[in-house]
């Protein structure tokens, strides 16, 4: 604590020993490691929250996506999917580096459920895109569009992993 603190408080009328037992408690080592525990697990809740959460936001994107391939040519779709993919995976990677108490194994978890996610979310859209094309009579394939923006949404968080473990 800070001498101006410490004036300030004399001048409110706390005595020299009760201004010392809130300096003690504040350095205290048992108030330091009890916040530090409570932080890793509120950060652990928020990990585990940001998977499901994660999960219904990318199912939902992928259905904002569809009118998009309806509407628009196969360069323009191209773009698009680089734009969204990478859209989704900066916003992943930017929610995944704010949380502070993350280990390896949670880092080596999310490098096998973003696949998962990826894949799963490529076969919702390639069975939504292959009715829509029959639909619509679209003649080009979505396999390629899919593909690249698996590869966009995964690029951030590779890239955010290697750049903090180097």
């Amino acid at each position: 604590m800070h001498i101006n603190q410490q004036k300030r408080l004399l001048a409110k009328g706390w005595n020299k020993y009760e201004i010392d037992h809130a300096i003690k408690v504040f350095h205290s080592s048992k108030q330091k490691t009890k916040h530090v525990i409570l932080k890793k697990e509120l950060h652990l809740f928020a990990f585990s929250l940001f998977i499901v959460v994660l999960f219904l936001a990318s199912i939902i994107g992928l259905f904002y996506m569809i009118p998009f391939f309806i509407l628009f040519s196969k360069t323009i779709m191209l773009i698009l999917a680089i734009i969204f993919g990478l859209a989704f995976g900066l916003a992943f990677s930017y929610i995944i580096a704010e949380i502070e108490h993350l280990e390896r194994r949670h880092h080596l978890f999310m490098l096998s459920f973003l696949p998962c996610l990826i894949f799963f979310n490529a076969i919702i859209m390639l069975r939504f895109s292959s009715k829509i094309a029959y639909l619509y009579k679209i003649n080009y394939s979505f396999d390629i569009i899919v593909l690249l923006f698996s590869a966009c949404f995964m690029l951030p968080y590779l890239w955010f992993y290697l750049t903090k473990r180097l």
